[in-house]
């Protein structure tokens, strides 16, 4: 296996990322995700707009998706790259990392197919869903992920719009100093939403993936790019 090196982690290396200042720079930023397969076989037949979106199969971790930072030293094609921990395993920002080490866990994936995002396609703020409260105790569970967000008053069978932020944030990996996760928020919350298998978080994470991302994808990438060295690496001249 011909792992790329140059993804690696380094001593020298900025992290968290400072994804303000590439927006600043460039006015937005692209992510690379991985589909297994085609990009045909994971087309639905119909379109909307003049465009076939991506099946809901191609999202399965959501919240936490992983993606990688395009316009860096990740290339589209490595994401035929699948890593299991401890390969996978957040980088601690400061070791020096040995390939060899984490080779036995690297898969390398016969058909894997890079698809694009634009980061401000992403990362949006207050995307409201409506969610039908079916008992107390699913509305007291939304209530409490959702101090900061007054909600109306309970009623069995209303439906409510709960409003919610995605973000991404840089979580290099032993393997991939690159390594992205989308992670969606209650607003003004420091607090990620996790998925404790509750129906109405569910919705919340279908209607980002059916709005957003099965849709507002490119097969390519629809911006030229490239990150300075400066923005990543300590001290770069």
């Amino acid at each position: 296996m011909h792992y790329p090196i140059e993804i690696l982690p380094q001593p020298h290396f900025i992290v968290p990322f400072p994804f303000k200042e590439l927006v600043s720079l460039f006015g937005d930023y692209l992510l690379c995700y991985r589909i297994e397969g085609t990009i045909k076989e994971n087309l639905e037949e119909s379109e909307f707009h003049g465009k076939r979106k991506l099946k809901k199969s191609c999202f399965k971790h959501i919240p936490h998706m992983s993606m990688n930072l395009h316009g860096g030293n990740f290339l589209p094609s490595y994401v035929k790259y699948v890593q299991h921990s401890p390969a996978s395993n957040d980088w601690d920002g400061t070791s020096l990392i040995s390939l060899d080490d984490y080779l036995d866990f690297v898969d390398e994936k016969e058909y894997a197919t890079p698809i694009f995002y634009r980061a401000s396609t992403i990362c949006q703020d207050n995307i409201q869903t409506l969610i039908v409260v079916q008992d107390k105790k699913g509305y007291d569970s939304i209530a409490e992920a959702f101090k900061d967000s007054p909600l109306p008053p309970y009623e069995k069978g209303k439906g409510i719009f709960i409003p919610t932020d995605i973000r991404i944030n840089h979580v290099p990996t032993n393997l991939n100093y690159w390594h992205v996760q989308m992670e969606v928020y209650p607003p003004m919350s420091q607090k990620e939403l996790g998925n404790d298998k509750a129906s109405w978080r569910k919705r919340i994470f279908d209607q980002i993936r059916d709005s957003i991302l099965c849709y507002h994808y490119y097969e390519m990438p629809p911006m030229k790019y490239q990150i300075p060295n400066s923005m990543y690496i300590k001290d770069a001249i």
